[in-house]
């Protein structure tokens, strides 16, 4: 199985340079294999990429929102169970505002995933359109990616993604839920 990426501590990858509101910086760009690659804060999900050569094991990684003082919000996070792994060229669907459904802490695999394909995972937190938000992959105490949605980046049914796919700045795009991204 592959590495679990590196980046430092706070370091994210690639936000597209735009700020969130309310005066948080975004981080500098990580190196890591696994990516934020897709956000819609209208509809309240997340992709995640695997862009390296080998497989990903994400087993302990922690998903997270920002919190008002700009860093992960852990108190509603979601753990990534052992044996969760993200194999190459893959992509990892994440259904967010699930707090209904689920608490957070350590998820188990969800089959129900529309729009994106299962198995997914559900998240507790919601996404800000609004106000803007951050979202956190993180292994430890290190970053392994982060991805910045700006106030109001995109109007349904747009979302924010990397262009190009896993390796590129975020920008407005087509919905393409566990698929290749495409420029809006």
């Amino acid at each position: 199985q592959g590495g679990h990426g590196a980046g430092g501590p706070g370091g994210g990858s690639g936000d597209g340079g735009m700020p969130p509101q309310g005066g948080c910086s975004p981080g500098e760009p990580g190196d890591g294999d696994v990516v934020i690659n897709e956000i819609d804060a209208n509809v309240d999900w997340i992709e995640l990429h695997n862009k390296g050569a080998a497989a990903y094991d994400l087993s302990g990684h922690t998903l997270a929102d920002r919190a008002v003082d700009c860093g992960p919000k852990l108190e509603d996070a979601i753990l990534f169970p052992a044996g969760t792994t993200i194999e190459p060229g893959a992509k990892l669907f994440i259904l967010a505002k699930q707090d209904g459904v689920v608490s957070p802490g350590e998820q188990q695999p969800q089959t129900n995933c529309a729009p994106g394909l299962s198995p997914c995972f559900y998240a507790p937190f919601g996404l800000s359109n609004g106000d803007g938000d951050e979202v956190f992959l993180i292994d430890g105490i290190t970053v392994v990616s982060s991805g910045v949605y700006p106030a109001a980046a995109a109007v349904e049914p747009a979302t924010w993604c990397r262009i190009p796919d896993g390796t590129g700045d975020f920008a407005v795009c087509t919905a393409t839920p566990s698929a290749v991204n495409a420029a809006l």
